[in-house]
Formats: C-alpha cells, sequence, structure tokens
C-alpha cells in the first residue's frame, strides 16, 4: 500500500513538470471570487496579452509567466491590492514560441492557465 501512494505521488509530479495540466487551483478554505473572475486573451498570443481578474478582499497578488522547466520569464505585478477588478497588458514578444503558464498567487490561493505564445 505504500508503494501505491508514493507511485501516485511520483506521477503527479511528473505530470506537473510536464506542463500537461492546462489549469491548477489550490486554496485553503473557500474558494475565493478570483477563480471565476480571471480572463486573459488572447490565446494563442503573439505580441500581447491582457489579464483581467478581480479580487474580493484585499490581499498581495503576485502573476508571473513561467516557461516550461518553471523558470519565471515574466513578472507582471507584485504587490498588496484592496478588492476591485484589475487589468494589465503584459508585452510577450520576447518569449519565443511555445507553451508558457500564467501563474496568479493571492497567498490564499493559486491559479495556473496555460500560455500559448505563437
Amino acid at each position: 500500500m505504500r508503494k501505491i501512494a508514493s507511485l501516485v505521488s511520483f506521477f503527479v509530479f511528473i505530470f506537473l513538470l510536464q506542463g500537461v495540466a492546462q489549469q491548477t487551483t489550490v486554496s485553503s478554505g473557500n474558494l475565493s471570487l478570483l477563480n471565476k473572475n480571471i480572463l486573459f486573451y488572447p490565446n494563442p498570443a503573439s505580441n500581447t496579452i491582457n489579464i483581467n481578474y478581480s479580487i474580493n478582499t484585499s490581499q498581495f497578488v503576485c502573476i508571473s509567466i513561467y516557461n516550461q522547466i518553471g523558470q519565471e520569464v515574466i513578472s507582471v505585478i507584485k504587490e498588496t491590492q484592496k478588492e476591485g477588478t484589475y487589468s494589465y497588458e503584459v508585452n510577450v514578444e520576447k518569449l519565443g514560441i511555445g507553451i508558457y503558464f500564467i501563474r496568479i498567487n493571492t497567498g490564499k490561493e493559486f491559479i495556473t492557465r496555460k500560455l500559448i505564445i505563437s
């Protein structure tokens, strides 16, 4: 039984490293409105992407873009924000063609979404 649990953990770890997951949400307690109120477009993108989201309480927000091996390639914002709706236009021209991941972390939860640069 112990070996099976280890194998499951191992496969989940590999799954996340390979970048197969399109969306991941982890939260402590109830999910906030962030999960329902995040939008980024266009996807696929070539020059810029727009990231729009709403938060329902004042909290620290960190938005970054990562490559397939987990390196942060663009830091969009890292600051405490008040309740409200936010919009950012991010230049992605310097990124090579491929698959990237946008990660929004509020301290209470994080969301990862797949981004394709064409």
